[in-house]
């Protein structure tokens, strides 16, 4: 599954996420997000995302503009 949320102004995304299964990407680049949620990390089929840039002061919730996951 593709998930395409960019430019959309999104500040943040459920923790909800984290029951879609099927994910295998997700882009959700140029919006306003500061931190993607937790649940996330319970996507297993979870291959690749892109979420540039994510405005955060805090280094610890940086990120890449593409992150390949590999598990």
């Amino acid at each position: 599954m593709l998930l395409r949320l960019r430019t959309n102004k999104i500040k943040t995304l459920p923790e909800s996420i984290g029951q879609l299964i099927n994910l295998e990407y997700i882009n959700v680049e140029d919006n306003q997000l500061s931190i993607l949620p937790d649940s996330i990390g319970q996507v297993k089929s979870l291959k690749k995302t892109r979420a540039c840039p994510i405005k955060s002061n805090d280094t610890r919730n940086q990120m890449n503009c593409t992150e390949e996951i590999t598990g």
